[in-house]
């Protein structure tokens, strides 16, 4: 864990003196994006480096968000931890209760750097922030989870809009099949993130006990008891009656998409601008939704996804300066823009959404609905239930959740007794991390 890390990195860590001042202050920071989501996180630490003369970055991709993950714990240990970890959200919880970060709140109030933290976007912040509303993290790509789809095919099966609830996007699913004639009405996988959290929080309903893990360590999982189930039941039968082609891989899904092959695909809208490059040469005819919800229900917000930038403990005063001087350069609106611009990612402050919607930006060719996800995140003051997901241990538990449904799509069990045999060993693993921060209380 990173707390056990921490303490034996102490007598490694430079804690103190500063860069010689004809020297630039180098820092290094540690990413997990890839494909074209790489090079656009590279151009934005060029912008950086290009835009003054004190500081320096180097920015390395060190494999998944996953594996980054793993990595960082192990580099903790040695001493050569980098100052700026790009965090999955996924780990929030784990890395607040880590002792290895210092809060961005505090990176601020020692920097002296200014920070209109208003002007986050409340569900972005408040996943990255205490209960205080304090945030320890700086929000940096941020996203939501979209549906995809084919506007010829669904003109074609009957469809002039993209319909709201799931039942009706059951009924597209065979329209597409018996009427349109398709083969793959929708590219399909496991993703916990699109079928279970932002699941949950449209319905406003629990992932785990404790308000989903803010109010204690001592959640326990509830994904066996709710409206859960009988969603991915839903999802099974999909997958039973040949309206669904399984594949893990999102870059296969959207292959099939963009190349006509299946009509209908789930994924972040950070997949937009990528997606828009593949489907322009083939001529597909493509826009993205809202997730539907299920009927005579209102939905409210839906989940971010993506990542935050963590800084680390164990730097000279000198380079946490140049730390928030990126943090500063990277929220400045123009570079939001570019951000969003270049990746899909939503922007994630109010002024720099607000200056491209004045600017037409979303109204131009090969960008509308793209401002759909931000509706979506922003469609209802966010309650204790649709703030997010905070639990320990949630890396590993989120990959234990997909494999025993695995098993139920297989017809090994039944769909409700695989989320019994999640809940039960997520719930084991909630109480080893419980174990380990005895006494500990999440900020």
């Amino acid at each position: 864990m990173f707390k056990t890390a921490l303490i034996a990195a102490t007598t490694l860590a430079v804690l103190s003196g500063a860069a010689p001042a004809s020297a630039k202050t180098e820092i290094n920071m540690w990413f997990g994006l890839s494909g074209r989501l790489q090079k656009e996180v590279l151009a934005q630490c060029d912008r950086f480096n290009q835009s003054q003369n004190d500081y320096h970055i180097n920015c390395t991709r060190e494999g998944s968000y996953d594996e980054i993950f793993q990595k960082a714990m192990a580099a903790v240990r040695a001493g050569n931890q980098p100052h700026i970890l790009q965090v999955v959200d996924r780990g929030t919880g784990t890395m607040m209760l880590s002792g290895a970060v210092i809060p961005a709140y505090q990176l601020v109030e020692e920097t002296g750097i200014k920070v209109n933290w208003d002007d986050y976007f409340p569900v972005i912040g408040n996943y990255y922030a205490g209960r205080d509303g304090k945030l320890w993290a700086f929000p940096f790509n941020s996203s939501t989870a979209m549906v995809y789809y084919n506007i010829d095919q669904l003109k074609a099966a009957g469809y002039d809009r993209f319909p709201e609830t799931w039942e009706d996007f059951d009924n597209l699913l065979v329209a597409l099949r018996d009427k349109a004639g398709s083969k793959c009405p929708v590219a399909w996988t496991i993703d916990l993130w699109s079928d279970m959290e932002q699941f949950s929080a449209i319905h406003n309903i629990p992932v785990a006990t404790e308000n989903n893990g803010y109010d204690g360590l001592d959640a326990q999982f509830e994904i066996n008891k709710t409206l859960f189930v009988k969603h991915m039941e839903r999802q099974k039968r999909w997958f039973d009656q040949g309206l669904a082609k399984y594949d893990p891989n999102v870059d296969t899904r959207r292959d099939m998409f963009v190349n006509g092959q299946c009509a209908i695909f789930f994924d972040s809208i950070a997949g937009f601008t990528t997606t828009d490059e593949l489907a322009r040469p083939k001529g597909t005819h493509w826009t993205v939704a809202q997730l539907p919800h299920n009927k005579d229900v209102t939905p409210i917000n839906s989940l971010v996804g993506g990542a935050a930038l963590w800084t680390m403990k164990g730097f000279s005063k000198e380079e946490y300066k140049a730390v928030a001087a990126f943090y500063q350069f990277i929220a400045q609106p123009e570079q939001q823009k570019l951000w969003s611009d270049g990746t899909g990612y939503i922007p994630v402050t109010k002024s720099a959404y607000n200056d491209l919607v004045a600017s037409g930006y979303y109204q131009q060719d090969g960008k509308v609905n793209r401002d759909l996800a931000v509706k979506s995140l922003t469609r209802a003051t966010p309650t204790p239930l649709s703030k997010g997901v905070r639990l320990g241990n949630y890396v590993e538990i989120r990959n234990i959740i997909t494999e025993e449904i695995q098993k139920a799509l297989n017809n090994q069990v039944t769909m409700q007794q695989a989320l019994d045999a999640a809940t039960e060993r997520g719930n084991q693993l909630l109480k080893r991390f419980a174990d380990t921060y005895q006494g500990a209380k999440l900020p």
